[in-house]
């Protein structure tokens, strides 16, 4: 099985947005805020339903305008990484193996 890098940038506003598919595989993914807005990270669906731009029980992880955070992923639990913010929109970019 070959491996590779995989990347991309997505817009994200107000509405929870898709930032990256989980890969099928233990791997990693290196997600930075490019902003300018505070993007809060999260999965959906949740219990609650979606991940928010607040600090309820739905609030997503604050990734501040600028930062860079690493999220580890398993082949045997695939997750979906999703964003919001509480206004305006910033612009993400994700760097991963596939």
């Amino acid at each position: 099985m070959t491996y590779g890098y995989t990347n991309g940038s997505v817009e994200v506003g107000t509405t929870a947005t898709l930032i990256f598919a989980s890969p099928q595989q233990n791997s990693f993914v290196v997600v930075k805020n490019r902003g300018p807005e505070t993007v809060y990270l999260g999965g959906l669906p949740n219990p609650e339903g979606t991940v928010t731009a607040d600090e309820s029980s739905t609030g997503g992880l604050p990734l501040e305008a600028g930062e860079t955070i690493t999220v580890p992923t398993w082949a045997a639990d695939t997750r979906d990484l999703f964003g919001i913010t509480a206004s305006d929109t910033a612009i993400v970019s994700w760097l991963g193996m596939s």
